[in-house]
């Protein structure tokens, strides 16, 4: 694998602010290898996961040519998460297995570590990481980074993004090399209110780079005391699920930047994943190369047409 998503492969059970409830929709990390595998052939996920994920995924990765080097094994059931939308786009989530609510213990149970990472990091150039605040797993990532010399980029989660974690989370980003949040976390984060604000905060991060996205209206690329927004696409179709745009969007910024891209560029493929992402339930099925092609077309397309000078690129 050149690029490998590290997070938890879930199963999901969504209900939204309309009513609507959908059953068994694929979701979690696997929207991280969405986001790596529209954009570049090479890419998989590292994840622990239940004896039952072939069953219900394997045609998606043989589709998809994914390789299952990084997953292990570890128990019957891949988590599966109950996600229940909020009006102002926030949700919960909790675990379930059958009728029995695990909370957060199979989650956490079939969470990768570091030692994980290192089984399969030979040949890795970039991880797309979602991850909270534990100390030893990213002192071990900075480990083998250092040894192996990828790139990092760190999607923060949600629970993660209080004030009293600042210090921890400016800790853990000497692991880090880019670094995805969104509105709703840096307010909380921060104690700020205003985008302005925001931008104001995440440029003093120790980071090559920030993918800071602000829900339907885009996000923005911030690259040192730089930044600039790139709004969101629109398109004449339904938007069927919005579920891990964030997620499928900051692993192609990853890859983006990996492959040379300026700032502007990977904020533009990062927008572009997300707008194929709200099309269906679950991730793309078919990331074939055809897609790829229109999908690297419109991006070449709307980078020719943005109106500010080139920005630099992230090394």
């Amino acid at each position: 694998m050149k690029y490998a998503a590290v997070g938890n492969f879930i199963t999901n059970r969504l209900q939204f602010v309309d009513g609507r409830v959908v059953n068994d929709v694929m979701g979690g990390t696997a929207y991280g290898i969405e986001g790596l595998r529209l954009w570049h052939d090479d890419s998989s996920i590292i994840c622990g996961a239940g004896t039952d994920m072939d069953k219900h995924y394997g045609a998606w990765f043989e589709k998809n040519n994914l390789s299952r080097e990084g997953i292990r094994l570890l128990t019957d059931h891949t988590t599966y998460n109950y996600v229940q939308y909020r009006p102002d786009g926030t949700y919960y989530e909790n675990s379930i297995v059958g009728t029995k609510v695990y909370g957060w213990n199979n989650f956490g149970y079939l969470t990768p570590t570091a030692a994980d990472v290192e089984r399969v990091c030979g040949g890795i150039v970039g991880l797309n990481i979602c991850r909270g605040l534990d100390h030893f797993f990213w002192s071990e990532i900075g480990k083998l980074k250092n040894s192996h010399c990828f790139k990092v980029m760190w999607e923060i989660g949600t629970s993660c993004c209080v004030p009293e974690n600042l210090e921890r989370i400016l800790d853990t980003l000497q692991y880090v090399d880019y670094f995805s949040i969104n509105l709703p976390e840096t307010k909380s984060l921060f104690g700020v209110e205003t985008e302005e604000e925001c931008l104001a905060k995440l440029k003093e991060l120790d980071v090559e780079f920030t993918l800071f996205r602000v829900g339907e209206k885009g996000l923005y690329s911030i690259a040192g005391d730089q930044h600039w927004f790139v709004p969101c696409l629109r398109w004449d179709g339904d938007i069927v699920d919005p579920t891990g745009c964030g997620n499928s969007s900051t692993a192609t910024a990853l890859v983006a930047l990996c492959e040379g891209e300026d700032p502007i560029m990977a904020g533009i493929m990062a927008n572009i994943t997300a707008h194929y992402n709200v099309r269906q339930y679950g991730p793309v099925f078919d990331m074939s190369h055809e897609l790829r092609d229109e999908m690297t077309a419109l991006a070449k397309k709307l980078r020719a047409e943005y109106p500010d000078q080139p920005a630099p690129l992230c090394q």
